[in-house]
């Protein structure tokens, strides 16, 4: 390639070929964002990485510890979560918003644009995010670097197909 190509190359991708590529490899792993925080929700992890709290024995909503462990109890014999090599299971008493799956669960979207993956839900998400923190929509390191590892390699071969494919 000659020097004058790869300069021409270059001024393209600096120009919005590079966010084009970017853009593309992010909507092509669209599902693997919106399973990711998923996984980490069933894990009942919020995106500081800290556990969802209230834990059930400290939720005002149950009257008593009794009934706080029943439903935990419930919860667990659920087994809806999806297994996850990212996550441990979660604590017995920590949260995981399952049964408000179709409530919320069913709504996370991953929005794609300006190089950025912006995580949007509807249904009961307010109510959620009061009670649990603005951040449970948030990725947090793990489930990041997870979604980067998958990403990051599509977008340098799309690079290197690019600036190669003259």
């Amino acid at each position: 390639m000659k020097p004058e190509q790869l300069l021409s190359k270059l001024k393209q991708l600096e120009q919005g070929k590079l966010q084009q590529i970017v853009e593309k490899a992010a909507k092509k792993h669209k599902n693997l964002a919106e399973e990711t925080i998923k996984n980490q929700l069933y894990a009942g992890k919020t995106g500081s990485g800290d556990y969802l709290n209230p834990k059930y024995s400290q939720d005002p909503f149950f009257k008593s510890e009794k009934s706080a462990r029943k439903y935990a109890g419930f919860k667990k014999g659920l087994n809806i979560r999806n297994k996850s090599d990212l996550f441990p299971e979660k604590p017995f008493d920590v949260p995981d918003l399952i049964v408000s799956g179709s409530l919320f669960y069913d709504t996370i979207n991953a929005n794609i644009a300006n190089e950025e993956i912006r995580l949007t839900a509807g249904g009961i998400y307010q109510k959620l995010k009061a009670k649990y923190g603005s951040d449970i929509l948030e990725y947090n390191e793990i489930s990041e670097k997870f979604l980067y590892s998958k990403i990051n390699p599509e977008i340098k071969k799309n690079v290197n197909k690019f600036l190669n494919g003259l």
